[in-house]
């Protein structure tokens, strides 16, 4: 796992503090990080957890620009096409599932880009009314085998990593559960908690709270492992279908020119950063694993996200809107 693998190099990244940024002559002047959401929620809460810290670290104010909409595919296209090498952006599994959801995507998610971090992940849940009588997976799958295409799920959007969870519970358990796509997961959410939807995939963030008051019934969680904001939900491999994963991820990526020096100081900054213990908690706390990575782990998962979301999107049919 990502996480293990390069703790003892985060650790040491760690350890060299502000020191390893006085060195050189970047950055000289503020470094700008895009996001490809708007304000709120786990992408952004996650970059302003360390936007104080990794300011510190590299001597120059960080700015965080929020630009949403377009799957991301704008925000990633402005940081692609920067030229100042001051320019970085935040990904997810949106990026990766662009390539081959996206028609006519204005640039290559793999060859574009400078990878710099994988810096955490979260996984999503599976969840239902209460009013519903299934209180495993197990039991919801039956009943959807047993009358095809009455059970329906929402989510927040087409292509998203929720939406891809579930497509994938239907291609490996081989069951017709009818998506229903939402604006966003407030909507899916205010749907499934009413009972307007049976089933809904949503972060767990945002659907612990649900459930621990009540409203919703988590079945598994879509990640390799238990989320320990729900650690009483087994996942979805635990269930019955072994390997199964399809979490939420953010990385910070910059265009392809980015030089290899100002590759590894923003790496190292972003880690230390990231494992700060006041920052580490708080990630915690909001149901959020830290990762870190070297450059080349974090190129490396990106390919083969590309290829696992493009599976799945290709076997379901999926189509952007």
């Amino acid at each position: 796992m990502i996480h293990r693998r390069y703790l003892v190099a985060a650790a040491a990244a760690a350890a060299l503090g502000g020191h390893a940024f006085a060195q050189g002559t970047w950055p000289s002047r503020p470094v700008r990080i895009i996001l490809p959401v708007p304000p709120g929620g786990a992408f952004d809460a996650t970059v302003r957890m360390i936007q104080e810290p990794l300011s510190r670290l590299l001597g120059q104010p960080v700015v965080v620009e929020n630009r949403g909409g377009g799957g991301g595919v704008p925000a990633a296209d402005a940081v692609i096409r920067s030229s100042d090498g001051y320019s970085f952006g935040l990904i997810g599994s949106s990026h990766a599932a662009n390539a081959t959801l996206m028609q006519g995507l204005p640039f290559d998610p793999v060859a574009d880009i400078a990878p710099v971090n994988l810096l955490a992940r979260w996984p999503n849940v599976i969840s239902v009314h209460p009013s519903t009588p299934w209180r495993t997976l197990a039991e919801l799958v039956a009943a959807a085998k047993a009358r095809p295409g009455s059970i329906s799920y929402g989510s927040p959007g087409i292509g998203l990593s929720q939406h891809l969870a579930g497509e994938l519970l239907k291609i490996r358990a081989g069951v017709d559960i009818t998506h229903i796509p939402y604006r966003g997961a407030g909507p899916a959410l205010n749907d499934g908690v009413a009972g307007h939807v049976p089933m809904v995939v949503t972060a767990l963030a945002s659907t612990a709270p649900q459930v621990r008051a009540g409203r919703l019934r988590a079945l598994a969680v879509t990640g390799p492992v238990r989320a320990p904001l729900l650690a009483e939900v087994p996942t979805v491999a635990e269930s019955g279908f072994p390997g199964f994963d399809v979490s939420e991820w953010i990385g910070i990526m910059g265009p392809a020119a980015t030089p290899p020096d100002v590759v590894g100081r923003l790496n190292a900054a972003l880690t230390a950063a990231m494992r700060d213990p006041d920052v580490a908690r708080r990630l915690e706390e909001a149901g959020i694993e830290v990762l870190t990575s070297t450059p080349a782990a974090f190129g490396d998962f990106v390919r083969a996200q590309v290829q696992t979301l493009g599976n799945i999107i290709r076997t379901a049919g999926i189509r952007a809107e």
